[in-house]
């Protein structure tokens, strides 16, 4: 075209000129992308209309897309066409280009390339949540992928204000349970570190309960917490022994009980969520 710079050697790629019987040009920016309508059909419901249905496009032989950035169309394209058509090589996904091309395979619904971006992007803190509407949309199977991020590096408070956007209720349901999973099993691990410390600081592990004759064990307490005196015991001399060891230091003495009973009440509390999971109850 008049006025416009053409690709040189080094920016041509497999659209750049006809090839392999292509029957239109698309195109972006004043480039021209020489594409297959069958193909593109195959792949996108919207290209789909576009070619086959009432539209002009169906019967122009050029299809300037507005609005569209070429280096990203490009990108999208390669990802479109079967690989073993393709020489310009893999299209590397990354957080440079993912959205850039996810926006372009939201809006021709192409779900083959949504696939393909959430499969090899790189998972971050910063990304996941974003790219999970994405993967509502177009590919739910990635959704255990996400979740699994989320889970161990998304806040609960964060992950409130962000899954009521979504418009599949289904699916926030499974992202909450995932979260609920992950977090469960941090505070079952968090309980056996609990115990590993009471025992390292009280130097016991088990204590017998005068009043019913029953053996507390340290590592045991979902089994203390049927019996009133075994929690009781459980408490003084597992729980409330290392907590007073832990403030020793402070020496405003009121402080110090305070200090302890609150070490004390924390711990109770994480024992008294790992003892319900156990036996079913819940959290």
């Amino acid at each position: 075209m008049a006025g416009e710079t053409k690709p040189s050697s080094a920016e041509r790629n497999s659209f750049t000129l006809p090839w392999n019987d292509s029957d239109v040009i698309l195109v972006v920016q004043g480039w021209e992308l020489h594409v297959h309508k069958t193909i593109l059909a195959l792949q996108s419901p919207v290209f789909k209309a576009m070619f086959n249905g009432q539209f002009r496009e169906a019967t122009a032989e050029r299809v300037t897309l507005e609005g569209k950035t070429h280096k990203w169309v490009l990108q999208f394209l390669r990802l479109l066409y079967p690989a073993n058509m393709i020489r310009d090589g893999k299209v590397k996904i990354s957080d440079e280009n993912v959205f850039e091309i996810l926006k372009l395979a939201d809006e021709y619904q192409a779900d083959n390339v949504v696939s393909q971006c959430l499969a090899e992007v790189n998972l971050t803190n910063e990304n996941v949540l974003r790219l999970l509407p994405y993967a509502v949309r177009h590919d739910q199977s990635a959704l255990s992928r996400l979740n699994e991020k989320i889970g161990s590096g998304i806040s609960v408070e964060k992950l409130g204000k962000f899954v009521p956007e979504l418009s599949d209720s289904k699916a926030a349901h499974e992202i909450f349970v995932s979260k609920g999973c992950h977090l469960e099993k941090a505070m079952l691990k968090c309980c056996r570190i609990i115990e590993q410390l009471l025992c390292f600081i009280g130097k016991r592990k088990a204590a017998i309960s005068r009043n019913c004759g029953h053996t507390v064990k340290l590592s045991e307490y979902e089994n203390a917490v049927k019996c009133k005196e075994c929690v009781s015991i459980y408490r003084k001399m597992f729980i409330d022994e290392a907590a007073n060891q832990i403030v020793a230091d402070i020496q405003h003495v009121q402080l110090r009980e305070m200090r302890a009973k609150s070490i004390g009440d924390s711990i109770i509390q994480v024992l008294n969520m790992k003892a319900n999971t156990k036996s079913g109850n819940g959290i």
